[in-house]
Parts: C-alpha cells; sequence; structure tokens
C-alpha cells in the first residue's frame, strides 16, 4: 500500500512539472510544443482520475485555455 501511494505521489509530481514545462513553452512562444505538453499532462491527470485520485486544482485547465487562446482558437 505505501509503495502505491509513493508511486501516485510521483505521477501527481509528474503531472505538475509537465504543466510547469508547458507553461514555460507557451512564454517562449512555443505554442504548438506547449499544447502537446499540456494534452499529454491531461492525459497522465485523467489516468490518475481512473485511481481514484483527484487533482487538488485546476491549474492544466487555465493553462489548456491559455494555449488555445495564444493559438486563436
Amino acid at each position: 500500500l505505501a509503495m502505491h501511494i509513493y508511486l501516485i505521489n510521483i505521477y501527481m509530481h509528474y503531472v505538475q512539472i509537465l504543466g510547469y514545462k508547458s507553461e514555460a513553452l507557451l512564454k517562449l512562444h512555443k505554442q504548438e510544443e506547449a499544447e502537446v505538453v499540456c494534452t499529454e499532462a491531461l492525459k497522465l491527470e485523467a489516468s490518475l482520475w481512473k485511481l481514484g485520485v483527484v487533482p487538488a486544482d485546476s491549474f492544466l485547465h487555465m493553462l489548456r485555455a491559455h494555449i488555445e487562446m495564444s493559438l486563436g482558437r
């Protein structure tokens, strides 16, 4: 059980790191790369939802909205 919790914690941090990477790419005006990284983070977050782990914030969704706006969608 402790190992399971540890692995979930690692995945949660990895999702957050991908979000930060996507945000940095967006600030560097690399919108397409930011979109790819953000999409990957959202997929990992969705897999955590399936395990019953609910993320604490909406950072990725706000970031996704910024990416969509910068791409003109």
